[in-house]
């Protein structure tokens, strides 16, 4: 060679039948190249599946009352999940009373629950407002994918006052 930059690559190649052609058909997979790789296979890896409830889904409230809400996240299948955060998010100047729930780690088949008390501020206007009850998680087995958010909103109506 020159000495110039050199290509390496993998190649897998598996003679197999195509689905729509004759028995001569094959398969063939090119990766980049790595030190000690000798195939593209790669283990397949799943992110946790994870469900998240947040409730109610829809209230009403007068301006100066408050709203309990509850959220609850649970990891259904291929867990753990790791570094899992339940929060919520109000609008600006209303307050939320409880604390967010936290766990280093939340197997397969276990939930974590937080409830919080919102109160409505006594000048807000009328109108709807959307509460966020927030689910964040990292999945162990999966390198490199970050931190994860799931939402779900709790619809909070104020109406005009006098109004019923």
């Amino acid at each position: 060679m020159d000495g110039g930059p050199r290509a390496q690559i993998v190649a897998h190649v598996a003679r197999r039948p195509a689905p729509d052609a004759p028995a001569r058909g094959f398969a063939g997979q090119i990766c980049r190249f790595t030190p000690g790789r000798d195939t593209c296979d790669r283990p397949v890896t799943r992110l946790p599946l994870t469900a998240l409830t947040a409730g109610p889904a829809r209230a009403g409230a007068e301006p100066g009352g408050s709203v309990a809400v509850t959220g609850r996240f649970a990891v259904e299948e291929s867990g753990p999940a790791t570094d899992v955060r339940l929060t919520l998010d109000v609008p600006d100047g209303w307050t939320a009373d409880g604390d967010g729930a936290t766990v280093s780690e939340l197997p397969a088949g276990e939930a974590l629950s937080g409830d919080w008390t919102v109160r409505v501020p006594s000048d807000v206007r009328p109108g709807g407002y959307d509460l966020t009850v927030r689910a964040e998680y990292r999945a162990p087995d999966r390198q490199g994918s970050g931190v994860l958010r799931v939402e779900r909103p709790v619809r909070v109506f104020v109406p005009e006052q006098g109004v019923t």
